[in-house]
């Protein structure tokens, strides 16, 4: 669990690291809000593709083989980012390097479900989701203490070889994932799209990964650009808020061992939704009060909602639902959202990204009232 959580933080690092560096990236390259939120685009299109395919790749090469490529992949991308001088050239590296992380997470969820008993994959997975929240602390931290050093392309290369080094060590001296994974056979996709709890969390994973690391992303920019906070400060604020969540993520698995998901889902995207909407109507100190919170309060959706997955079916098609709900889930909320935020920025009207991400939120609570797990005390699967 632990090699797989260090994987996890290099796999999300490679991608959220641009967020910080995006107001310094702009002024380099002399692009617009815009065209700096479609960066992420670009990955999360890469990553959607990958995913979806990523069943055929973890059969040919196993879950383990598949890790490693996507920590190789991501490196290699890493690198030619650093070294594009053209904005089009950039755009070409991103959607590889969104591909190579694509592979990553229906192999490690398919490896985790092989080593962990039933009664902890809570827990498991909410050390795996430490992982994902350490790359939003270290994003923002490496901005904040390199910027000053190097350029933003050196940090983009040093982050490649860290992240290709991390896929080289756990070739080495990992264990799990030795299985194959499933492509996506018409009989699994239907016995996994026939449930309509699958399409519910789907939806609730766009609404909560464009409040999370939609967010995340476009929020730099946002404070820097249109609020006129320090470029340090931000970092500094964005690090802290995220070292604070790391005891909700434990105290998240624990509590979804304990109450169940649909109660744990109700409380943090309502709580999250107000905290959103608060950072696009506030300023000064209770803005950065709500800038604090709020991923304090989202990062708990996550190890709830993937324990949800988990309860819709067997592990030999966990990959397959992961695979299949993740992607276009990410390519809204880590895509379409931060494009959206920036495209509103150049219009004036960044803060209107804030009022409506926080509304869908909102209404996203309505659907948890219709979802279906009622194996989920008895820790088995819906799917026969």
């Amino acid at each position: 669990m632990l090699y797989l959580a260090v994987i996890a933080m290099f796999s999300l690092l490679s991608r959220v690291v641009f967020s910080p560096l995006l107001p310094t990236i702009e002024d380099e390259l002399h692009i617009t809000h815009g065209q700096a939120g479609s960066l992420f685009f670009y990955i999360s299109f890469g990553f959607t593709t990958s995913m979806l395919a990523s069943g055929f790749v973890s059969r040919a090469l196993t879950h383990r083989l598949s890790i490693f490529v996507s920590a190789l992949t991501g490196g290699f991308a890493l690198l030619g980012v650093s070294f594009c001088p053209y904005l089009w050239c950039m755009r070409l590296f991103l959607v590889i390097l969104g591909a190579g992380s694509g592979l990553y997470l229906p192999s490690a969820m398919s490896t985790i479900t092989s080593v962990v008993k039933p009664d902890q994959r809570g827990r498991a997975i909410s050390i795996h989701e430490i992982g994902f929240n350490m790359s939003f602390i270290s994003a923002p931290l490496l901005a904040r203490l390199l910027l000053p050093l190097f350029s933003w392309r050196v940090i983009i290369r040093i982050i490649a070889v860290l992240i290709a080094a991390v896929g080289i060590a756990f070739i080495l001296f990992g264990d799990g994932g030795h299985d194959r994974g499933k492509p996506p056979h018409l009989n699994h996709i239907r016995q996994i799209l026939s449930q309509s709890s699958f399409w519910i969390i789907a939806v609730l994973f766009a609404l909560a990964i464009g409040a999370e690391v939609g967010v995340f992303s476009i929020i730099p920019t946002y404070l820097v650009k249109e609020k006129g906070i320090d470029l340090d400060f931000v970092n500094t604020l964005l690090s802290l808020s995220r070292v604070s969540g790391l005891p909700m993520v434990f105290v998240t698995g624990w509590l979804v061992d304990r109450i169940g998901i649909k109660p744990l889902l109700v409380g943090v995207l309502g709580t999250a939704a107000i905290f959103t909407a608060l950072i696009g109507i506030t300023d000064g100190a209770l803005l950065i009060v709500a800038v604090f919170l709020q991923p304090l309060v989202i990062i708990c959706f996550f190890p709830a909602a993937m324990s949800g997955i988990i309860a819709m079916g067997p592990p030999e098609l966990l990959s397959l639902a992961t695979s299949l709900m993740v992607p276009f889930s990410y390519l809204f909320g880590a895509g379409l959202v931060p494009a959206g935020m920036g495209f509103l920025g150049e219009q004036g009207a960044f803060s209107t990204g804030f009022y409506l991400t926080g509304g869908s939120l909102l209404a996203g609570l309505i659907l948890i009232f219709f979802m279906h797990l009622p194996n989920e005390d008895k820790k088995k699967y819906i799917l026969k």
